[in-house]
């Protein structure tokens, strides 16, 4: 059964509160017990943070139109899709800072791949949502053929 709407978006937005919140109070705890390496994650992590929240909305976006039935749930796979970019761009520079962090030059490489790794992950992202629409829309049906009730 799809969750409802409201459902949804409670508890999207309440987990990208609480990741607000426990980055407010790690900063907060950092102006006393500050390191090398808590600033830079920190750091990293709040000049990222609006691009946190993007993604997160992005992905909220998609779920609810995931909620919705065939056909308006069309556009879930792209909203998805869009999202896991953004969020490889992210990983990809998560990769960066823990070479800092290391102090090694390991994950560099991954910058070269980032284009194809983005592109490939969108396409995947794309057909197995849609893949997995019509699958239901099949399922649907074939419920609905032999007189049981659909399902969501």
């Amino acid at each position: 059964m799809k969750k409802p709407i409201t459902h949804i978006l409670f508890s999207q937005l309440v987990g990208l509160l609480v990741f607000i919140v426990l980055l407010l109070v790690a900063n907060y705890i950092n102006e006393f017990i500050s390191s090398n390496i808590s600033d830079l994650i920190l750091g990293f992590l709040n000049s990222n943070v609006g691009l946190l929240v993007v993604i997160s909305l992005i992905f909220l976006i998609a779920e609810i139109f995931f909620a919705l039935d065939f056909p308006f749930n069309l556009v879930g796979p792209l909203f998805n899709a869009v999202s896991s970019v953004l969020l490889v761009g992210f990983l990809v520079d998560l990769l960066l800072l823990s070479n800092v962090l290391i102090k090694q030059d390991v994950f560099s490489f991954v910058k070269n791949f980032e284009g194809l790794i983005s592109l490939f992950v969108f396409f995947i992202v794309l057909i197995v949502g849609y893949v997995k629409i019509f699958y239901e829309v099949k399922n649907n049906l074939s419920s609905m053929k032999h007189g049981r009730k659909k399902k969501n």
